[in-house]
């Protein structure tokens, strides 16, 4: 019975134009098992480190059948990774082996610094902060749209992912003294239900609903008098407004980060400009609805991925939940609760959500004290209730239980959540922010809801 501490280098796209094989193929725009179980899927090589022995490097040629000698049936060993449920998926979907019990450095760093990054990067750091030779190395970028290795870019492979299992390893040893056994035994638990998928998906329900949904859909759109198109298009639908009801959609602010002065028709269901607009056009009611039915995809989107992933999956669904999300301990799903009309704040400035994938971000921790740091991106971006605040000087919307800063692109007001979800604090600055900068709270406010419905709770969303 061994601790088997293991990484996998696999293919990924960057920027790969159209007709290049990794073309879009990365985890940026893919799901776990939209990658791991695409026919294009490979596994160039691995790291291996059991116990506190020598890590070695296999390449692929020779790592199933090392993999097959480790990971017996009805072995004892642990394996761990900094990223298990990535590693743990290529272990059980790709090979079609099993450890006993998965043990995640990525989700233990959570569980003692909730409020620090939890990249390996980051984590070198948080254990060994005057040690400079436990640290992470830069050569991943170099390795981006290359789907075979030439002896010499293996090697760096090869140096790169022996480095990230002995630092990883070094990590391991300051974490796991940290971490009663039974909360370990959650971490396995957890990383189980998606690594080992049990949960068998009803997949004629689900179609059911889809046809149900899309007769629907259709019905509401013929009952509107608006052709898909128009209610679809957001310019032709503020123009079909005015020339056939006479009446003109709200004009919002919308700033981004290359047009601060930026505006747009409000059209979005949690836009209140928009709400107040519907109520005092109430007549008109069947026609909001099917703009917001044809524009909100999420329900449809949510059946069909869920289809998607219990077809590659044997018809069941891995379970993406991730354990200890924030510093009560509690579980979470993959994915953010940021909207995508949302701006975070880099060091360059308030980027739209979409393009913030890969930057430091600004953060707010338990002290109200602000960082930057890299934030796990996921897959789907949530979609839900929002809770609304307004104020003299303030307004915007926000997902609780999430500090980090963000900008909703109806207003100019820079504000972030504090941590109890209660109040708001107002960052005061430049639009371009240096990464030196010192942050303090400047005015800390009482959260007032804009109206009593509006105080929904979000809850996070798995990856299905």
């Amino acid at each position: 019975m061994s601790i088997v501490s293991l990484d996998f280098e696999t293919p990924f796209g960057k920027g790969a134009q159209k007709g290049h094989i990794l073309h879009k193929f990365s985890l940026r725009s893919l799901t776990y098992e939209e990658y791991i179980l695409d026919p294009r899927f490979r596994v160039f090589g691995g790291s291996i480190k059991i116990d506190d022995g020598p890590t070695k490097w296999y390449s692929s040629a020779e790592l199933e059948k090392v993999l097959n000698e480790i990971f017996t049936p009805g072995n004892g060993h642990t394996m761990v990774a900094h990223n298990a449920m990535f590693d743990g998926a290529i272990l059980s979907w790709f090979y079609g082996l099993a450890a006993a019990r998965y043990w995640c450095t990525q989700r233990m760093s959570k569980a003692i610094w909730n409020q620090r990054s939890a990249s390996l990067e980051a984590l070198c750091v948080s254990c060994y902060p005057d040690d400079e030779t436990i640290r992470k190395g830069k050569e991943l970028e170099s390795f981006a749209n290359l789907y075979e290795l030439d002896p010499e870019q293996e090697a760096g492979m090869a140096r790169y992912c022996d480095n990230d299992v002995d630092i990883m390893f070094a990590c391991l040893k300051v974490l796991w003294p940290l971490i009663p056994d039974d909360e370990m035994e959650l971490l396995d638990l957890t990383l189980q239900a998606f690594i080992h998928p049990v949960l068998e998906i009803d997949e004629q329900r689900l179609l059911d609903f889809l046809d149900e949904y899309n007769t629907e859909t259709n019905a509401i759109i013929a009952a509107s008098g608006v052709s898909r198109s128009v209610l679809a298009s957001p310019k032709k639908f503020v123009a079909w407004v005015k020339d056939n009801l006479g009446l003109d959609i709200p004009i919002i602010d919308a700033p981004t980060a290359k047009n601060p002065d930026n505006r747009k028709a409000a059209l979005g269901k949690d836009e209140l400009a928009f709400v107040d607009f519907c109520r005092e056009n109430n007549e008109y009611q069947h026609i909001w609805k099917a703009r917001l039915r044809v524009a909100s995809t999420i329900a449809r989107s949510r059946a069909e991925r869920m289809i998607k992933h219990a077809r590659l999956n044997g018809g069941r669904l891995a379970m993406p939940l991730n354990y200890y999300v924030s510093h009560t301990g509690r579980w979470g799903g993959t994915n953010k609760c940021v909207t995508p009309d949302h701006e975070v704040l880099t060091p360059a400035g308030w980027v739209p959500v979409p393009e913030a994938e890969g930057l430091p971000i600004l953060v707010v921790s338990d002290t109200l004290a602000a960082k930057w740091e890299i934030p796990s991106w996921n897959k789907s971006i949530y979609q839900g209730p929002l809770v609304s605040f307004s104020h003299s000087s303030v307004s915007g919307r926000f997902t609780p239980n999430h500090r980090i800063a963000t900008l909703p692109r109806t207003t100019r007001d820079r504000i972030t959540a504090a941590p109890e979800a209660s109040h708001f604090i107002t960052l005061k600055g430049s639009r371009k922010i240096p990464t030196t900068a010192t942050f303090t709270p400047c005015d800390t406010l009482p959260f007032t809801p804009s109206r009593p419905a509006s105080l929904l709770w979000c809850r996070q969303t798995g990856a299905s």
